[in-house]
C-alpha cells in the first residue's frame, strides 16, 4: 500500500507539472523536454506489479501525451527562425574594393574569391552562404599605408548606403564592426541589402 501511494503521489505531481507546462510556465523547450524526458525514464523504472502496475502505466501516457503538446506560438516564431537563421553554409569569401551605386543601389560587382599577393586595395570581404545571401564586412588588415588611403578616399569608399560610421577616422584609428551588412546575389553582382556599420576608435 506505501508503495502504491507513493505511485499516486508521483503521478498527482506529475499531473500539475505538465499542466503547468500547458499554461506556459514552462517556456524553454528544452528545458520542457529534459523534465519529461526524466519523468518518463523515473515512471519506467518503477516496478511493474500488479497492484500498481495501472497507476504507473497511467503516468506513463500521460507524460507521453504530453509529450505531443504543441510549442506555443511566440516560440514556434522564435524557433524556426533560429532554425533557419543557423540552417546557412557558408560555401566561400569574396573580396571586392569598392560598392557601386546604381539608381541608388548599391552593388558589390567586381569580386574576387581571393587576394593575390600584392593586391591590397580590397577593403570588403563577403561571407557567401549557399542560399544565395551574404554578409560583409571590412577586411582585417586595414591598417597603416592602407588606412590612410581609406581615410583620403573615405567618401567614395565608405557611402552612406554601403557603410555607417561611427566617430572619427584617422590614420591612427582601428576599426570596429559594429553589425556586419548584409547582401543577396543579383545577377553576378552582389546587392547590398544592409549597410555595414563600424566604429572608429
Amino acid at each position: 500500500m506505501e508503495y502504491q501511494q507513493a505511485l499516486m503521489e508521483l503521478y498527482a505531481a506529475i499531473l500539475k507539472v505538465l499542466r503547468l507546462s500547458e499554461s506556459n510556465i514552462i517556456t524553454d523547450r528544452d528545458v520542457h523536454d529534459e523534465m519529461l524526458a526524466k519523468m518518463l525514464a523515473l515512471v519506467n523504472s518503477c516496478s511493474y506489479k500488479r497492484s500498481s502496475g495501472a497507476n504507473c502505466s497511467a503516468a506513463n501516457v500521460a507524460i507521453q501525451q504530453q509529450a505531443k503538446v504543441s510549442i506555443p506560438c511566440e516560440q514556434q516564431t522564435e524557433h524556426v527562425a533560429y532554425q533557419t537563421e543557423h540552417s546557412k553554409q557558408v560555401i566561400g569569401k569574396r573580396y571586392a574594393t569598392m560598392a557601386e551605386e546604381d539608381d541608388n543601389e548599391y552593388f558589390f560587382r567586381r569580386v574576387k574569391d581571393r587576394v593575390e599577393d600584392g593586391d591590397t586595395n580590397r577593403y570588403f570581404v563577403l561571407t557567401i552562404f549557399d542560399d544565395g545571401t551574404g554578409t560583409f564586412e571590412m577586411t582585417d588588415d586595414i591598417v597603416g599605408e592602407k588606412l590612410q588611403t581609406l581615410l583620403d578616399n573615405k567618401n567614395s569608399l565608405m557611402a552612406s548606403g554601403v557603410v555607417k560610421t561611427f566617430g572619427t577616422i584617422s590614420s591612427t584609428c582601428s576599426i570596429v564592426t559594429r553589425t556586419v551588412g548584409e547582401v543577396e546575389k543579383s545577377g553576378k553582382s552582389w546587392h547590398i541589402v544592409k549597410p555595414l556599420m563600424i566604429e572608429f576608435k
